[in-house]
């Protein structure tokens, strides 16, 4: 499975990936099936999962922690202050989406890919 992170707008710092095979704690990395921690060097970088099973779902969260203190950054109202994305594109309003608004199903036949901006 291909994963293409967009429009990343510092080349420096780690992209910070979880991915979850479950609603319970989405969001929250503590949570997470699998996590990754990628080195920033390109606008556009794609990262290759091969672990994942067949007919499961999935969603995935992701940011970039630029300055490396491994978390994401907010302000004092608990607004994130590092950029941050989610499989399908998913934004919400208050917190992290639903994991059913940002899941996918998993094929191996199929070639799944999936592009975060």
């Amino acid at each position: 499975m291909t994963i293409t992170i967009r429009g990343i707008s510092e080349l420096k710092g780690n992209l910070m990936l979880a991915i979850f095979d479950k609603s319970d704690g989405f969001g929250n990395e503590d949570y997470a099936c699998e996590k990754m921690v990628i080195k920033v060097d390109s606008k556009n970088q794609e990262i290759e999962l091969s672990n994942l099973i067949t007919g499961k779902k999935y969603a995935i969260a992701l940011y970039h922690d630029v300055n490396c203190n491994q978390r994401l950054d907010k302000n004092i109202l608990g607004m994130p202050l590092e950029k941050y994305g989610f499989s399908n594109d998913v934004r919400s309003t208050f917190g992290p989406p639903s994991f059913e608004s940002a899941a996918f199903i998993y094929s191996q036949e199929k070639k799944t890919s999936i592009t975060i901006k």
